[in-house]
């Protein structure tokens, strides 16, 4: 059973990590060869470049086979039930619930492929009727089964002995196991952590005061990965401002504002800084850091001998006489218009 029918593909190079060369399959039928990447090598079927790449933890894109036509790592955004009429880009099937009912698509949790895939042209030959009751659905794990791809074992590799190949192997009940040990997955991973460069009141990497700016700098580190070339380090400080990039330093500064401002005095700012890794073709996901900045009293950031109630004194507005806050840095915060009368401030 051929199965080539039309599908509209754009061209264009998707985000993440791309899975490269061949996966063999299937046990059953031996249908052969399953091309996972065509934009890379510059190679393109029906006119249309393709790829299978890992973004963010979820698979998306197409592979090509030649006996079986495209196959769909993300139908989750593309199959649409009979009678529904597909849009750009999606194709029609007699039904788009996979054998388990669970959520489409194809996502990566402790370096196992979990979720479906599905061959186009044997769904869309269900909506007639005339795909001989096959549904075309490929399942990358079952752990009751043991079977499992393992992204770290796709190492364009031919084992020696199948025996040896580790879990590579995906299910599919019409075509029998597929091999991704052939395959070959590229990625890099990132982290980024940060160290306060403005001095005084920092309490485990919260920073309690009302100064006017607060600055931090950020460090990157390529944490995996079998991608290769020259490194790029794109930082966000998340500020409002674009991204600064850098080829060779891995570090980079922030200065953030005061909260404070305009007479409303918010009580805590939370920043999510990140950073982007580019090697080669390879793009990192995003790793990101968090710098909490609390207004603590009456700008007294000597957290060791704690902080004097001020009553609202200082930069913190007028508060009712009947509150208090104990000298471990508890503190009213309150704003001259009583937007804030009701928060009150408790530190980790």
């Amino acid at each position: 059973m051929i199965f080539l029918l039309a599908l509209a593909l754009k061209n264009n190079v998707l985000a993440g990590s791309p899975i490269t060369n061949w996966l063999w399959g299937g046990s059953d039928t031996n249908f052969g060869w399953i091309q996972m990447d065509g934009h890379i090598n510059g190679d393109a079927v029906n006119g249309a470049s393709f790829g299978v790449r890992i973004d963010n933890n979820s698979a998306n894109g197409y592979a090509w086979s030649e006996n079986l036509g495209w196959i769909d790592f993300n139908p989750q955004d593309h199959c649409v039930p009979s009678p529904e009429i597909p849009g750009s880009g999606q194709y029609q099937a007699a039904s788009c619930a996979n054998p388990d009912v669970a959520p489409n698509g194809i996502s990566v949790g402790n370096n196992i492929l979990s979720g479906w895939a599905r061959i186009v042209g044997i769904a869309q030959e269900s909506v007639n009727g005339n795909s001989g009751g096959w549904e075309g659905w490929i399942k990358m794990s079952d752990t009751e089964k043991g079977y499992g791809v393992d992204i770290t074992k796709m190492d364009g590799k031919v084992p020696p002995d199948p025996t040896d190949a580790g879990p590579t192997y995906a299910w599919s009940d019409e075509l029998g196991w597929i091999d991704f040990g052939e395959a070959s997955y590229v990625y890099l991973t990132a982290s980024l952590t940060f160290e306060p460069s403005s001095p005084g009141g920092w309490d485990n990497k919260v920073y309690k005061g009302l100064d006017n700016n607060v600055d931090v700098i950020l460090t990157a580190s390529k944490t995996g990965g079998n991608a290769s070339g020259e490194l790029t380090y794109s930082f966000k400080c998340n500020d409002g401002n674009v991204a600064t990039e850098y080829t060779a330093e891995y570090t980079h500064s922030c200065t953030y504002n005061s909260p404070i401002g305009d007479n409303q005095y918010t009580l805590s700012r939370i920043f999510n800084p990140s950073v982007t890794l580019k090697q080669g073709d390879i793009i990192s996901d995003s790793a990101s850091a968090r710098v909490e900045w609390k207004i603590c009293g009456n700008n007294q950031t000597d957290l060791s001998n704690g902080e004097a109630c001020d009553a609202g004194t200082g930069f913190n507005g007028s508060c009712e006489e009947n509150r208090t806050c104990s000298t471990t840095c508890q503190a009213n915060i309150c704003s001259t218009s009583n937007q804030w009368n009701d928060w009150k401030e408790v530190a980790p």
